[in-house]
């Protein structure tokens, strides 16, 4: 089988769910790099989305699939989330070939892969499906960091790291303004016997880990009634850990867990504050010139947030706090008069 369906693909790599885990994606008709970061935000995809006319299926669309399958929330809520892990189910390298967007030859690559799809002209995406779900983020992220390492991708890309990472499926159209026309996505080869363990992985690549993560237990506290709307987003997401917010000069800031972490040499996550207000400073040397727009941007490719929606909310809140302003000094200077 060469042209299998999104739906005989999901069944495929994700042919082992953990209890209650689903599958997350999303699909849109917008050029993904003028779409808005609402497009990004997906949800758990369903079978019928799969298997009836719809943006997954009509090959129109940009289509993808995050390589983990995730829990829901305690309030039954599936978000593209670290916090909410439940298993990865295939490594993909991107950017494999002659074309203009490739960036790895095809000699690097050392290992069959369980599907080929040229995701745009002479540029493919090898997938290898993994024989069973690996629930160790860890482990999991600290293979993909020692691909990176060997050069099997660019180590200033973010969409290759992480267990949220968003890879597209094999039937969808690559519609990136630099493509004219619209590249349809092509499955090269895909086969089913094909599966792997990470360890098959670390040795075809002759991959060295680095060393586990340590786990650390943090205290982290949940923010209520707050007005800063990336606060409350901090929070939502276990990344808050001081409550009340202490001074830093003429601003107020709270400490956080960095949500670029993974990048730092030693992942240590502590060591940097939210400013209230839209402000970020982490201590790391990886983050030197991170900006809270950085942030944003983080928050949406590694977490789902829709950052656009929570820049409307604040926008309408200071608005609001202008208006009142407003109104207080008419109020004012008519008294005055």
């Amino acid at each position: 089988m060469i042209n299998p369906t999104n739906k005989e693909f999901a069944d495929a790599v994700f042919h082992t769910l953990p209890t209650g885990a689903h599958i997350y994606g999303t699909a849109f008709k917008e050029a993904p790099d003028q779409a808005g970061n609402g497009v990004w935000f997906g949800g758990a995809i369903k079978d019928r989305s799969l298997v009836r006319r719809s943006n997954f299926t009509n090959g129109e669309c940009n289509t993808f699939y995050v390589v983990s399958s995730f829990y829901p929330d305690a309030e039954g809520r599936v978000y593209r989330r670290k916090a909410q892990f439940a298993a990865a189910h295939v490594i993909t390298l991107d950017d494999i070939g002659d074309g203009m967007s490739a960036k790895i030859p095809w000699d690097k690559v050392a290992l069959p892969g369980s599907f080929v799809i040229e995701t745009s002209p002479d540029n493919c995406q090898v997938g290898y499906i993994l024989d069973k779900p690996e629930t160790d983020a860890d482990l999991f992220n600290r293979v993909v960091d020692a691909l990176i390492e060997q050069g099997l991708a660019s180590p200033t890309d973010p969409g290759m790291k992480g267990v949220t990472r968003y890879v597209r499926f094999p039937v969808g159209t690559n519609n990136k303004t630099k493509y004219d026309p619209p590249h349809q996505h092509v499955c090269k080869s895909w086969n089913l016997e094909r599966r792997y363990s990470l360890q098959n992985i670390i040795d075809a690549y002759g991959l060295t880990l680095a060393p586990p993560t340590p786990e650390r237990m943090f205290d982290r506290v949940a923010v209520h009634h707050t007005d800063d709307p990336y606060l409350k987003c901090l929070s939502d997401l276990g990344l808050v850990l001081s409550a009340k917010p202490r001074s830093g000069g003429q601003f107020e800031m709270v400490d956080i867990l960095c949500p670029f972490h993974e990048d730092h040499t030693d992942r240590i996550e502590v060591g940097t504050v939210y400013v209230i207000g839209g402000g970020f400073k982490c201590m790391h040397g990886h983050c030197i010139d991170r900006t809270f727009r950085d942030v944003k941007e983080r928050l949406h490719l590694k977490y789902g947030v829709d950052t656009a929606a929570i820049d409307a909310e604040t926008a309408a809140a200071h608005e609001q706090v202008m208006t009142k302003g407003t109104l207080a000094l008419v109020e004012y200077l008519n008294r005055k008069g």
